[in-house]
């Protein structure tokens, strides 16, 4: 009887464990969307990613090349992603992938450069990305799945790259995209891109996306509906020499930590409501991300620098 307690115990503390973790990305699976609206123009949002939809709508171009759809590998919902040739501004006539990212969109039309920058918070280092696709791609074309990382120093650890060219039989198909790091320091950004073209890319080709989920290290798979990204908390100073405040917007205490870039927690914390400051003096020089939780779920999420 008191191995099975003890056997209890430890499942249930296993549980709590893995219920303060994120799975990355948030909102893999494409089941949250919002309706986002520019100058009274409205398009579908995709929660947790960024489309260029979002260019489209600002830029008063009619077509759009990222969409919901209703035909997933599992669950109620994918991304669907059609490349289309599109006039910009009157100006410019290109090819623009369907695409999605993690990170942000952006065009220049001075030099018609079309890319993306920045990225999502992470705080474990995967080994693979996988997820489900179907791709009827135009002509040559070809679809990409571009996994980047940054670490603390903003330098470049992983820039990996699969390539789907063959038209997809059967219905969707798993993929598998290693992460390669080139040193031992842990990622903060990941800058996760999926396109139905490339380079060159044609007219009409096609792409669907589902259930997209970076794997392997000490990232946690499987529950994607149990979260939701953490919001931002601000704390300042940035950087510090001895103590740092942060303000928590809940009516009730909260557990806290402080930890460091190799995910080793280094502070506990008691939050309070309102205005909280740590002494963080100890604290060897370097960065650190401070995590909130509530009801075992990480709902306020902040980096600084000590030195």
């Amino acid at each position: 009887m008191r191995k099975n307690v003890t056997l209890l115990s430890l499942l249930l503390l296993f549980g709590v464990m893995v219920q303060a973790q994120v799975q990355y990305p948030v909102n893999g699976n494409f089941e949250n969307w919002t309706t986002a609206s520019f100058a009274g123009q409205t398009y579908d949002s995709l929660v947790g990613f960024d489309t260029p939809q979002r260019l489209a709508t600002a830029l008063a171009v009619p077509d759009t090349v990222t969409y919901r759809t209703t035909d997933a590998s599992d669950g109620s919902a994918a991304v669907l992603m059609i490349s289309k040739e599109v006039t910009i501004a009157g100006l410019l006539t290109v090819v623009v992938p369907g695409s999605i990212s993690t990170g942000t969109f952006f065009v220049n039309l001075f030099t018609q450069e079309f890319g993306v920058t920045g990225g999502a918070f992470i705080d474990c280092k995967p080994t693979e990305l996988t997820g489900f696709y179907k791709y009827a791609p135009a002509g040559v074309d070809t679809a990409n799945i571009v996994v980047l990382m940054t670490d603390a120093a903003g330098d470049t650890i992983c820039d990996v790259t699969l390539q789907l060219d063959d038209a997809t039989t059967g219905g969707y198909q798993p993929f598998t995209l290693p992460l390669v790091y080139t040193g031992s320091t842990a990622p903060t950004l990941v800058q996760i891109l999926i396109t139905s073209s490339g380079v060159g890319g044609q007219d009409g080709s096609t792409l669907y996306a589902d259930n997209v989920v970076l794997r392997g290290g000490d990232c946690v798979t499987g529950l994607f509906d149990a979260f939701s990204q953490p919001q931002a908390i601000e704390i300042v100073p940035n950087p510090a020499a001895d103590a740092v405040r942060f303000n928590l917007p809940l009516d009730q205490n909260a557990a806290a930590a402080i930890m460091d870039l190799s995910g080793r927690t280094v502070l506990k914390i008691n939050a309070v409501p309102g205005m909280n400051q740590v002494d963080v003096s100890q604290l060897a020089n370097g960065v650190y991300v401070l995590r909130v939780a509530e009801n075992g779920k990480t709902v306020y999420s902040g980096k600084f620098e000590k030195f």
